[in-house]
């Protein structure tokens, strides 16, 4: 029995498991909610094809509570008291609970706990690339920022990153760019980023690529001045004398997008964006009210910057 709520953390352990046991285990991981305990339990009396262990990881045990009834909860019991030699059974929990059956589980159970590291998720990018003996550049750092803070994905994004760079060691913003779709919030920086730098070449090309996505005119605008607008209050804010810290943490956005920003920032006026927004809101208000073609329109805008 396994108590965490990290993902990464928890899979991180499992293969701590699986290795010390010093044997050649298959791992799979079933949901109580979508494969039910039946066909679980009989996964655990089945020996594995592939390996001589099999390793069924129950993701949802929370639910042995309140969606496993008592007949199969009691198969479940048996099975933990008396185990097939061939597999072995790991259930993770959110929380340690005081209700009757985890304290029975528990009781019958290995018991571990584990509690999440109180890392940045820019702290544990480093901690994990000085693993591997890698180097990240700056701007390559905060553009794999940009894509969340979940750390089983930023674990996934490195070690894709790890495989492609393995001979340079070296990470830099051009490898994830080529390794990785950018994140929508990505794509709508780098088109508002294009025009302020009036590249309509690049510009076209990424409203090329929303388009092949049947991104609808009208969403695409409102995300256009959504970013516009963030970026003129960000202006704002940085020319006041507000730090890349501080602006992260008055917008709630993650460190590598107030990066980008405060970036863009120095490189334009905020009679530049204004001028922009007031553009595009023109545009977003003629399609709203049907007195403009909305894809023409915005053609003839990019055209004009």
């Amino acid at each position: 029995m396994i108590v965490v709520n990290d993902t990464f953390l928890m899979k991180k352990k499992i293969q701590e498991l699986v290795e010390s046991l010093n044997e050649e285990i298959e791992i799979e991981y079933h949901s109580i909610e979508d494969d039910g305990i039946p066909s679980i339990l009989a996964l655990l009396n089945t020996p594995s094809l592939l390996f001589g262990q099999r390793l069924i990881v129950i993701t949802d045990a929370y639910l042995i509570e309140s969606k496993v009834n008592d007949d199969f909860y009691m198969h479940l019991l048996k099975y933990i008291t008396n185990p097939a030699s061939f597999s072995y059974l790991a259930l993770i929990f959110n929380e340690n609970k005081e209700t009757k059956r985890f304290q029975e589980l528990k009781k019958y159970t290995t018991y571990i706990e584990l509690k999440k590291e109180n890392l940045s998720i820019e702290d544990f990018i480093n901690n994990k690339l000085k693993e591997e003996n890698f180097e990240i550049e700056e701007d390559a750092l905060n553009y794999l920022l940009t894509y969340g803070n979940d750390n089983l994905l930023i674990s996934n994004l490195l070690d894709s990153l790890i495989c492609y760079k393995i001979n340079e060691k070296v990470i830099k913003i051009e490898d994830i760019k080529t390794l990785f779709l950018p994140p929508l919030e990505n794509n709508v920086f780098e088109l508002t980023a294009s025009v302020l730098r009036q590249d309509s070449k690049m510009a076209f090309k990424l409203y090329h690529d929303f388009k092949t996505q049947n991104f609808n005119i009208t969403f695409l605008l409102g995300l256009l001045i959504n970013k516009f607008q963030e970026l003129y209050n960000v202006t704002v804010l940085y020319q006041s004398g507000m730090s890349q810290t501080e602006i992260a943490d008055a917008f709630k956005i993650k460190p590598g997008r107030a990066y980008f920003l405060i970036n863009e920032a120095k490189r334009c006026s905020l009679a530049l964006l204004k001028n922009n927004l007031e553009k595009l809101n023109a545009i977003e208000f003629g399609v709203k009210n049907g007195s403009i073609n909305g894809e023409l329109a915005f053609s003839t805008y990019l055209l004009s910057i």
